[in-house]
């Protein structure tokens, strides 16, 4: 594994710790290379269509929060949202 990744294997090794549902809801994950030697994470949750981009860190509230939001868009008639984006902070 490519020493860039260790952050955030150490993150997920934690959550799935501290947190066994909630590591229970990622699906899959995806890293993309970015132009310099960093990543981006596309994590796509389990039960949802939607694909979730965020930065090269994960943490429970993290999660919690994408988990809620896909919660109300899923609530919501007619909406097909591909990918949120959650890199900084606020959701695009």
């Amino acid at each position: 594994m490519p020493e860039e990744l260790s952050d955030v294997l150490r993150d997920l090794f934690a959550l799935k710790k501290s947190f066994p549902r909630l590591f229970g809801t990622i699906s899959e994950m995806k890293f993309e290379r970015k132009k310099d030697s960093r990543y981006e994470i596309l994590l796509y949750p389990q039960h949802y269509s939607t694909r979730i981009r965020i930065g090269e860190r994960i943490d429970a509230d993290l999660l919690k929060n994408i988990l809620l939001v896909l919660d109300v868009l899923n609530k919501q008639e007619n909406t097909l949202t591909r990918e949120l984006d959650f890199r900084t902070g606020d959701v695009v």
